[in-house]
């Protein structure tokens, strides 16, 4: 064998093995969830004062993202973001505030977007009301006059059996999310909790006790937020 064709093997061994090893390390999908031990050393080695002192439960919202709702030794109900990064699990983030937020797998994208919650037992909640909003708007130049009505969307979650959960969002918001093309400078002003703003487009809740009444989650909304990591909060 010659020395050309010994260094076109060891080149395309060396090819090979970066090739498996950036596989591994960047694409390779986690065999298993988190553990229970696991998610509590990662919520311990954060500077932070949050603390879970109970696990509710791992939820997988798919193969590298996992949803933890906990509750913490001074009974207020919180959220751990899991994410599988670099052939490992890591806490993307953590809130001590249960009330319902977006969770973006992917900047830009909203077909990628979950709405979450933990809401505490204590606020009875029967079911949470999610809108999609977009104020209606008119725009005028050279004399050419645009006028965009508004838009409701709505999707509901019930609260029958647990008090936190995720929700994808809609095939039909992301769409018209997506194809959205934004023309108001002004912020809207809404009876609904904003939680997602985009100008005069946004995604707000509505809490319903179970009687079907709009109440205000007071135990549900206290709470901080800490967050290090890529994927997106809102």
């Amino acid at each position: 064998m010659t020395k050309r064709r010994k260094l076109s093997m060891f080149l395309a061994l060396v090819l090979v093995i970066a090739i498996l090893s950036a596989y591994w390390f960047y694409l390779a999908k986690p065999s298993g969830l988190p553990t229970e031990k696991e998610i509590m050393s990662m919520a311990a080695k954060e500077d932070t004062t949050f603390r879970p002192d109970n696990i509710q439960e791992i939820l997988a919202i798919d193969s590298t993202h996992v949803l933890v709702p906990f509750i913490t030794s001074k009974d207020t109900y919180g959220l751990i973001f899991v994410v599988w990064k670099h052939h490992k699990w890591a806490m993307d983030s953590i809130v001590t505030n249960g009330s319902p937020r977006i969770w973006t797998f992917k900047k830009n994208d909203p077909s990628s977007q979950y709405i979450v919650w933990n809401m505490h037992p204590d606020d009875q909640l029967g079911q949470i009301d999610f809108y999609l909003l977009k104020r209606r708007s008119y725009s005028g130049s050279g004399g050419i006059s645009t006028y965009e009505p508004g838009t409701q969307m709505k999707t509901t979650a019930l609260l029958d059996e647990s008090t936190y959960g995720f929700k994808k969002l809609p095939k039909d918001w992301a769409y018209y999310m997506e194809n959205f093309k934004d023309t108001s400078r002004n912020e809207p002003h809404s009876m609904f909790d904003n939680f997602f703003s985009h100008s005069s487009m946004y995604i707000g809740w509505l809490p319903m006790n179970k009687n079907g009444e709009s109440v205000f989650p007071e135990q549900s909304v206290n709470g901080e937020s800490y967050h290090r990591g890529d994927e997106i909060i809102d």
